[in-house]
């Protein structure tokens, strides 16, 4: 081997994890979610996850880095959870990136054959971004989610209390991008409204070895499995690079065998005891740490991990706190 093989070979594992991208990360963390039978975050039904269909573009798909279908097992419903994933983006007028993604998750939203607007979800999966546009854009689809119609939500927008300028300026530059995709025409304000209701920006910080989001995962499978944990999860990983570079679809039957084995325990396997309360909220207890009510990403892994409500996990983990006072 040459000395410059050596230390691209080096690089990459410094720096990537044994040479794992960010976004096949993302991509396992769902897999794995699929395979412990947890639920999906930015979907209200809490329907386990069926499929996880990656480079969906073939499909019809342009939020196409990975398509999360979740099914009712006793109905046969599915919703859906599109996925555009990014390290790192900002929402600004003149981004790169921008233009494609909010471009693509417009026209998705659009396709009555691929997306149902009152069910399905759309979202961004981002690295570390700016807390400017993490908290205000965040913001902005909070507020559209809890609105009554779009205009309360423009009510809302226009009222300093409730939103703030800043936040007002990162509306601007979603509704800038979503009238370049729609050709120039400016979409009512309803049609704006249900876009954003549907639209989520997710953080996931597993650029980072040590990162919560991993070890969150990881603790989910240390659930299920006496193995090495680290280990099963490279074989998820590497299971999904393989898969992702045929445009391949991971389901709880197409996956390999030996990863299959480590989900087929009868009952899970408690990993930490710090109170009588259900492993999966001891789990998102002792791991976050602290979460931000108002911010999508702590509210939907917090959600993925409890497959709880945020806010009836967030009642049950104050009781804890009450218990071991």
């Amino acid at each position: 081997m040459s000395l410059n093989e050596a230390k691209q070979l080096s690089n990459a594992f410094s720096t990537g994890g044994g040479g794992f991208t960010f976004e096949s990360r993302v991509q396992s963390a769902f897999v794995a979610l699929m395979l412990s039978r947890g639920v999906c975050p930015c979907i209200a039904y809490r329907w386990p996850i069926a499929e996880v269909a990656l480079q969906a573009r073939h499909r019809g798909y342009e939020t196409d880095d990975a398509v999360i279908v979740t099914r009712n097992d006793n109905t046969g419903e599915e919703c859906k959870l599109l996925l555009q994933i990014k390290h790192s983006i900002r929402f600004t007028e003149r981004d790169s990136q921008m233009p494609d993604v909010i471009g693509a998750a417009w026209r998705d939203f659009n396709k009555s054959t691929h997306f149902t607007k009152k069910r399905d979800a759309i979202a961004l999966v981002t690295g570390p971004i700016s807390k400017t546009d993490s908290e205000n854009v965040c913001r902005i689809l909070n507020v559209a989610r809890g609105a009554s119609d779009s205009a309360d939500f423009f009510s809302k927008i226009n009222q300093s209390k409730v939103v703030s300028e800043a936040q007002r300026n990162k509306l601007k530059i979603i509704r800038l991008h979503v009238i370049n995709a729609n050709k120039g025409v400016n979409p009512s304000d309803d049609e704006f409204w249900k876009f954003l209701k549907c639209y989520h920006l997710i953080g996931f910080d597993m650029d980072l070895m040590t990162g919560v989001t991993t070890s969150l995962i990881q603790s989910l499978i240390g659930s299920h499995t006496d193995s090495n944990v680290q280990s099963v999860w490279n074989m998820i990983v590497q299971e999904v690079q393989e898969k992702g570079s045929v445009a391949g679809v991971l389901t709880l039957e197409s996956i390999s065998e030996p990863i299959k084995d480590f989900f087929k325990r009868d009952e899970v396997k408690p990993v930490v005891s710090i109170a009588p309360s259900p492993i999966k909220e001891t789990i998102a207890l002792n791991l976050i740490g602290g979460w931000d009510e108002s911010t999508d990403g702590d509210r939907s892994i917090v959600e993925s991990l409890s497959g709880m409500a945020f806010q009836d996990w967030q009642t049950k983990i104050r009781e804890i706190w009450k218990e071991q006072a």
